[in-house]
C-alpha cells in the first residue's frame, strides 16, 4: 500500500479521496476513527492509501486536482532515528 497523503484536515482527506473515487482507483482512509479517541488532534492525522499498482495513477489524479500528496518514492514511512 502506498499512503498518498496524510493529514489532520478532514475535508483535504474527504476531497482527494473523492478525486481518487472519481478515477476509479480503490482507496482507504486509515486512522479516521483513532483521531476521536487519542484526544491528541492532529498528531498523527488521518492516512488515505492506495494499492502499490495505482500508485502513479493516485499520484497523477491527485497532483491534477491540486492536492498536495506524498511523492511517488516516498513509502510514508518514517525512521526512527
Amino acid at each position: 500500500m502506498w499512503v498518498a497523503l496524510q493529514s489532520d484536515n478532514p475535508i483535504e482527506v474527504s476531497f482527494a479521496q473523492h478525486c481518487l473515487n472519481e478515477s476509479g482507483i480503490w482507496n482507504a482512509v486509515l486512522d479516521d476513527a483513532s483521531q476521536a479517541f487519542s484526544g491528541l488532534a492532529g498528531v498523527q492525522g488521518r492516512r488515505l492509501i492506495v494499492n502499490d499498482g495505482d500508485a502513479e495513477a493516485a499520484h497523477a489524479a491527485l497532483r491534477e486536482a491540486g492536492v498536495a500528496c506524498r511523492a511517488l518514492d516516498d513509502s510514508g514511512v518514517e525512521p526512527l532515528f
